[in-house]
């Protein structure tokens, strides 16, 4: 879940698209109906961590 940037509220996932295989595009909009806003995130993979003894 993300919050509305501009008034803090939650925010839904409505659609997104897979730029390629690290990074997604996400189009979000705001709960709140008094304003609506609908907003892009950029998510992208960043590291990779795992335990070393898990395998």
């Amino acid at each position: 879940m993300m919050k509305c940037p501009i008034c803090r509220c939650t925010a839904h996932t409505r659609s997104s698209r897979e730029i390629s295989a690290e990074t997604k595009e996400r189009y979000n909009q705001c709960t709140n109906i008094n304003y609506g806003h609908t907003f892009i995130i950029m998510e992208t993979f960043y590291s990779l961590y795992y335990d070393a003894g898990c395998y």
